[in-house]
């Protein structure tokens, strides 16, 4: 008997992701044309918020990086 479990169980963090779906950061213009073809223009306070996303991003990474397994779960990280 197969036994299925929720996405937030089987993956519980990005490195995960990466891990079990092979990612890749890929730059090729042809990666999801719908996101960047007749869209408005970017606001001012647009551009400051995803400033700020890409900023907690880089700190995330940065701790994830440097941060050992077992700590995950005390960033906040983890399943724990």
């Amino acid at each position: 008997m197969v036994q299925t479990i929720g996405i937030t169980k089987a993956i519980t963090n990005l490195n995960k992701a990466h891990d079990k779906f092979s990612l890749s950061q890929t730059d090729a213009p042809q990666f999801f044309t719908e996101w960047f073809e007749a869209l408005p223009d970017i606001t001012e306070s647009d551009k400051e918020i995803l400033n700020c996303l890409k900023n907690r991003l880089i700190i995330y990474i940065s701790i994830v990086v440097d941060c050992p397994a077992e700590l995950e779960g005390e960033w906040g990280m983890g399943n724990g």
